[in-house]
Formats: C-alpha cells, structure tokens, sequence
C-alpha cells in the first residue's frame, strides 16, 4: 500500500512540475536511442566477422556504454530542435510551426542516420568509424552518389525502408502523445523545465560530469581495439572530428629516400621492416641464446621482471646533482642513481605531459601535432590521430601475461590520460576518485592527491596483482601552485635558499623514497625493473634549447640491471624499445625511437618547442625551421649554441639534415594517415 502511494505521489508531483514538452522531449530522446541501438545491431551484424575473436560479454558492454555516446551524439544534432520545442508559451501550437520543426528534426535524423548505414560499407575498408574525411570528399560524394546508390542499393533501400517506417512511427506516436497529454500553460513551469532542458543538454553532450567531455578514445575500453568502434556511433566520431585537429603530412624528400634514411637511423640489428607503407613497423627478433649487451639483464633469455614507470611531473636534469652536478633538490634520487642505469644526456619529446605520455607508452612523438604548425600546442591526445592503430606498451606486455595499470593522483578524464593509457594496453586506471579516503590531508586542492599518499596507494594496489605486472605512476605536486602538506613542512624547513619549485621537488623526491622504503620489503621488489624520468622541464637553469628538455632518466633494478653511466643521447619515445630488449621479448612494434641500450651506431633525436625543430646527436644539433638549417652547434662545448658550425662542417650539417627531413616526414605520414601499424599487428 506505501509503495502504491509513494508511486502515486511521483506521479502526481511528475505531472505537475514537467510540461508536456519536457515530456514528449524525453520521449522523443529514448525513441531516438532506441534507434541508434539497432543500428548498432545492424552494425554488428553486418560486420560480424570482424568481431569473431571478441567474447560475448564484451559484446554486450558494447551496448551498453554505447548509449553514453549516442544521448551525446542525439543531443548534439537535437539541442537546438529541444530548444525551440521547450520555450515558454508552446510555440508548436502552431500547426506551422510544429510542421517545420518536425520536418526538420528529422531531415537532420535520417542524415545522421545514413551516416551510420554507410560505416556499414564504410567501416570493413578503413576498420575505424567515419571521421572528418566526410567534410573533404562531400563534394565527391555529391558528384558519385548516383552510382553510389547503385553499388550500396541495399542501403539506399534499408535507409529509405527505415526512415518511412521511423518518420510514419514517430508521427503517430507523437500525435498520440499530444493528445493525452493536455497542456496547461504556466510561465515559471515552462521556464524552469527550458533551463532544466538545456542542463540536461549540456551535461549529455559532454557525456557526464568528468573534467573534460568525452571523445572517441573514450570507447576504447577493452584491450580488443575493434569492440570500441562497436561503442560508438557514427554521428558521435563525425561531428566530435569537428573540432579535432588533424595533423598534416610535411613532405620534405622523395619517399624511398625518407624511408631508407629512418631505417638507417632506427632499425636495430635484430629487427626486420615489415612493411613499406608502414615506415616504423618492424619485427625484433631475440635468438633462444641471446648475447647480452652491456647493462642488460644477466639472466641468459627472455626476463618475466615486473616494470614500474614513473613518469615524475616537471622534474628537471638542472635541478638533479647526479645529473648536473650542481646542489641538489633530489638527494633520494640521486642516493640510487649510482646503482642503476643512469642516462645523463636525456631529453623530453616536449612541453607537456600529454606529449610525455604519448611518447613513453607508445613511442610517438609529439612533432606531427605540436609544431607543424608554429606556434600550435596541439597533441595527439584528443587530436584525431588518437584513433589511429597503434601499438602501445600496454598492448605488447599484456601479450606476455602481464597485468597493466595507470596511476594519476588527478580527477579521471585530466588531460585525457583515461581513454588514451587504456588504448595503449594499460586497462587497469586509477585517478583521484579512486582514493579510499580523500581529506583535505591527501587533497591539495587544485590537481589532486599530494604524491606521498598516491604513490603509496600505487604501491598498495601493485601488491594485489598477479606478476609479471607494468605499472605506470604519474606525479602531480611538483607542479604549480607548487604546494606540499602542511604536515610535512617541517621536514624541509631548513633549505632557506630554495625557490617554490625547489621546494616542491624535494617533497616528491622525499615521496619517492617513502614509496622505496615501503616497496623494498615486498616479495617482487628485486624481481622489479624501475625506470625514474621528467615528464618534461620547469625552470631550467642552461638558458638552452637542450636544457629546455633536458630531463633525468634512471633506470633502476639491483639484482637485474648492471649500474652504469650513460652519456649517449636519448629521448621518450626510446623507453618502449628499450624496455622490449631489457626483458628480450620479441615481437612487432612501431616505436618511433630506437633502445637505449643499442650502442652499435649513432642515436639521434629529433625535439621540437612549436617554433623550432632540433635534431640532436652525442655531439651535435642541429636547428631547422622545416624551411632552412638554423645552425649546426657542438652543444657540449657551446651549450649556448653561438659558434655556426655549418661553414666548417657542411657535410655534417647536410647529413643531419636530410636525416631530421626524412624523420620529420615519416612521422608525420605514419600519424595523419594512420601508417603506424596494421590491424594484424594489434591481434
């Protein structure tokens, strides 16, 4: 009897506080998503074979966050038809007007509904969800669909067979519903269900309350890449491309040149290119016998070890004395750094952390998107290239048997870091929602959880998988507005002469240790690869272009890695690479680097600020603009880079030149037109 009267009164406060505009709108919305999950069907079947090798459950989870992307996409194309239909005084009251606007809520409907009939055909041949290209080739579909409509006739039935039946459907549910539902005029009702409306529109749109809207990447949540183009919907991937940037080609030389030049630059001794349309694709191949190189595992095959990542927020080599040699902000860090495999001469691929992440878990550098065009900060993360295959770390070690993780003390969805570490095989994320109890003690009110508490809810997490596990933890305090705990002040109270951002690297080295004081005690500790890097530079002191990047690299395992001093050149996107010959796995990969610990020739790397490039070797850089060489400088000698040697060294600098040409090129074709791997090497 309570519940009946409970449901009676919903009913009754229901039928007095929404219009019936409110109400036929959401029904319109749950009838147009009822839609967009058959056509998801017919997605499915149509193109069955492709998804074969996926299991039933994560069919079904398809369907389900699929209707996150469709209320964003229905939104999206109905907003300003929801609008108009919800403004105070019932403007569709008017036959003429209720005329037009169905007429065109569902002209627009049954376009976008054509968009998702022709990924049918579409999808089989590119293996994504259509995207921008549908803006560039308008104009020849226009001039082809004549003879489109003949070879796809069973679409152009299926899509004429639908929409009558949807229009003819719609018309007469809608017409029912105007008729039970009587209208009863009320200012301040109306104007409250229109704000609500556009609330509600806003927050469909954008896909939820996370910090930044949701995009294509977001699909992407099983380790299967094919099940997230089963979550999303055509209309969603074509008008999100909208605003994406798409990052363009730079053709500099002839392409066989550019190709046998990256080769020449990349391809290890125990690697084979795979494929010429795909200039970073190639097989490594470890013998059953393998000659160890220096500082590499001693264990005589392949290593099952556990990887843990930190990738340490703005951490700067000047502000490193193991590194730099000058007082230091890191006294834990370099308390280890004798111990492992130090690599002094090691540069971010960028500015930013996104670049960071993009480079260290899938060895794509930031140069496509972040400066080919001056002065642009664009990243792949977020771009469209975000749905281009590619083989990320994650990926190739869950192919080993390993458990992945990514560990960012920030809200979920900061940077994009969710959707594009999931893409990149790390399944298992944790973010600041994530913490068990979050106090203002753990909080610093502005990115997230102080690093101490993070790091050691890492650790607690890691002592829960399964080994062989890769786990990756960004930091977050060494970052503006450089604030630590106010309970751990105390401890760094002393060092008077620091700046803020001194300051804050102390607390995250100090936070560091407390993670190793913790960690060591484990049962997988000495069976553990740490690798310790800058995500990219803060304040650097050399007033340089390589001190603008220059970031610490330490890759730490007692029992497994030889200490040694490394002075060659590096990058990011040479971690992937060098974490395969570490463990000795082989396999297919498109790293866009070459491993580290690789000394038979020289390593070259190419860095760029949004203005200017710069191609660095042991010796050398040199600058460029994509137009000119700058200048060819011994950065060791004339770290301020002020004695040309371009006159003295023109070889060199023609070299180097064409070398920076044929890298900057590939990287750029691979990227834009989706050249980084095939589908086969992501099975």
């Amino acid at each position: 009897m309570q519940i009946s009267q409970l449901m009676t009164n919903v009913k009754r406060h229901y039928q007095r506080v929404f219009t019936k505009q409110f109400k036929i709108s959401l029904v319109a919305i749950c009838y147009l998503l009822i839609c967009y999950t058959l056509l998801r069907l017919g997605f499915f079947l149509v193109n069955k074979e492709l998804f074969s090798d996926v299991n039933s459950g994560e069919i079904r989870w398809a369907f389900i966050y699929g209707l996150r992307f469709d209320i964003s996409a229905l939104l999206m194309i109905n907003g300003l038809f929801l609008v108009l239909y919800n403004l105070p005084g019932n403007p569709s009251l008017r036959k003429w007007f209720k005329i037009t606007l169905f007429s065109l809520f569902w002209l627009v409907n049954l376009l976008a509904i054509a968009l998702n009939l022709a990924d049918y055909g579409y999808f089989p041949t590119i293996h994504r969800r259509l995207m921008s290209e549908i803006y560039t080739i308008l104009p020849d579909i226009i001039r082809t669909l004549p003879s489109m409509v003949i070879e796809y006739w069973y679409l152009s039935l299926t899509l004429v067979i639908v929409g009558t039946l949807l229009i003819f459907a719609s018309w007469k549910l809608f017409r029912k519903l105007d008729t039970l539902i009587v209208y009863r005029f009320n200012i301040w009702r109306e104007s409250f269900c229109l704000i609500l409306m556009i609330g509600l529109l806003t927050l469909g749109i954008r896909g939820g309350l996370q910090s930044r809207p949701i995009r294509q990447a977001h699909a992407f949540f099983s380790a299967d890449r094919t099940v997230g183009y089963l979550v999303l919907n055509s209309t969603f991937s074509v008008l999100r491309s909208i605003v994406q940037f798409s990052p363009p080609v730079q053709n500099l030389l002839p392409q066989p040149e550019a190709a046998a030049l990256v080769e020449t630059m990349l391809r290890q001794e125990n690697e084979q290119m795979l494929d010429s349309q795909y200039p970073f694709l190639r097989r490594k191949t470890f013998p059953d016998n393998p000659h160890h190189a220096e500082g590499r595992p001693a264990s005589g095959g392949k290593v099952s070890a556990n990887i843990v990542i930190f990738i340490m927020e703005s951490w700067t080599a000047d502000y490193i004395g193991s590194i730099s040699g000058q007082p230091s902000a890191t006294p834990f860090f370099d308390s280890i750094a004798d111990k492992g495999a130090l690599f002094t001469n090691f540069l971010a691929n960028g500015e930013r952390s996104m670049i960071a992440t993009t480079s260290v878990l899938s060895a794509i550098p930031g140069l496509y998107a972040q400066s080919t065009i001056k002065g642009s900060k664009k990243t792949m993360i977020s771009s469209q290239a975000e749905l281009n295959r590619f083989i990320g770390l994650g990926n190739i070690l869950m192919k080993s048997g390993y458990t992945t993780s990514f560990h960012h003390g920030a809200k979920i969805g900061s940077m994009g870091f969710d959707a594009y570490t999931k893409m990149s095989g790390f399944l298992k994320y944790y973010g600041k929602e994530d913490y068990p109890n979050l106090t203002s003690e753990v909080v610093d009110g502005t990115w997230g959880i102080y690093d101490e508490e993070f790091f050691q809810d890492a650790l607690r997490r890691m002592d829960g998988f399964q080994p062989p596990f890769c786990s990756v933890i960004f930091s977050l305090t060494s970052h503006a507005p450089y604030k630590i705990p106010p309970h751990r002040e105390a401890i760094f109270r002393n060092y008077s002469g620091d700046n803020e951002f001194q300051h804050v690297l102390r607390y995250s080295d100090y936070s560091l240790q407390q993670f190793f004081n913790a960690a060591q005690d484990k049962p997988w500790f000495k069976n553990t690869i740490f690798i310790i890097m800058g995500d990219h530079t803060n304040y650097a002191k050399g007033g340089n272009f390589h001190s603008y990047f220059h970031v610490p690299l330490l890759i730490y395992a007692p029992d497994l890695i030889k200490p040694q001093r490394y002075d060659q050149i590096g990058s990011q996107v040479d971690i992937l690479p060098t974490i395969l010959d570490i463990l000795h796995i082989s396999t297919v990969h498109s790293s866009m680097g070459r491993s580290l610990w690789d000394t038979t020739k020289t390593h070259y790397e190419v860095i760029s600020n949004g203005i200017h490039y710069a191609l660095f070797t042991d010796q050398y850089v040199l600058m460029n603009d994509l137009e000119k060489n700058l200048g060819l400088y011994d950065y060791r000698l004339d770290p301020q880079c002020k004695n040309d040697l371009q006159l003295t060294h023109p070889e060199i600098a023609e070299d180097l030149k064409r070398k920076f040409y044929a890298y900057i090129q590939e990287v750029t074709y691979a990227v834009s037109q989706d050249k980084i791997c095939r589908d086969i090497d992501l099975k």
